[in-house]
């Protein structure tokens, strides 16, 4: 009787220390996938805080041709409305990337 009731509690605080095992590698794993999910959450905003930059040095790059292409065209049309042999209003000046 005694060595049953001897296995019963070796059996239980087994079970014990099987239950207390898991729960705490359960917090570690949770600790892990909350810092991996942190670093992924990062790495994509780094990545797409860089693709806005670039796009905006793009459009920045762009809208400065843009001007400098009205600039020039302005001052082409000025210089020929100054001729007195010149239509000014027929002046068509074409600025396009070649």
């Amino acid at each position: 009787m005694r060595l049953i009731r001897n296995l019963l509690l070796l059996t239980f605080v087994g079970i014990a220390v099987v239950a207390a095992y898991a729960w705490t590698d359960r917090s570690r794993l949770r600790e892990k996938a909350v810092d991996y999910a942190a670093e992924t959450a990062k790495r994509e905003a780094v990545e797409g805080a860089s693709r806005v930059a670039e796009k905006a040095g793009e459009t920045v790059d762009t809208v400065g041709d843009k001007i400098s292409d009205g600039a020039l065209t302005a001052k082409i049309k000025s210089k020929m409305a100054l001729d007195d042999h010149v239509n000014a209003r027929a002046i068509d000046v074409g600025v396009g990337s070649r």
